[in-house]
């Protein structure tokens, strides 16, 4: 969350080596961290694994989301924004991000401009 991505990754991938039986929010960590340094398939390979272990988290699909437009696959974006959308119908990209502690505020406001891309509602 605090823009240091490197430090970060370093730190979780330290934490997922000793602690094999890791919750999803590692990987979720890991992965947010990649889309912030713009490694985009490292994002998406990273939040994938999370939903073969945790099928309805959200965060995972986010980043997911946030990685497709990236790439301008708008049509696999949309997909996994219409799961966002079946999982939390009342999913809102403004309200989401408040939740999120993140204070690199440029990635907040990509993350933002890319759910909105995909079809989520600010």
């Amino acid at each position: 969350y605090s823009g240091a991505y490197d430090e970060a990754i370093r730190h979780i991938e330290l934490a997922m080596q000793f602690q094999p039986l890791h919750p999803p929010f590692f990987r979720n960590v890991l992965a947010a961290s990649y889309l912030a340094k713009g490694l985009n398939i490292r994002a998406l390979e990273t939040a994938q694994q999370v939903l073969e272990i945790a099928p309805k988290d959200l965060i995972a699909r986010v980043i997911i989301t946030s990685a497709y437009v990236r790439d301008e696959n708008i049509d696999a974006a949309r997909k996994v924004a219409a799961e966002i959308r079946e999982i939390a119908p009342n999913f809102l990209v403004k309200k989401f991000l408040q939740n999120q502690y993140y204070r690199d505020r440029n990635f907040l406001s990509e993350l933002s401009a890319n759910l909105q891309a995909a079809g989520l509602p600010d």
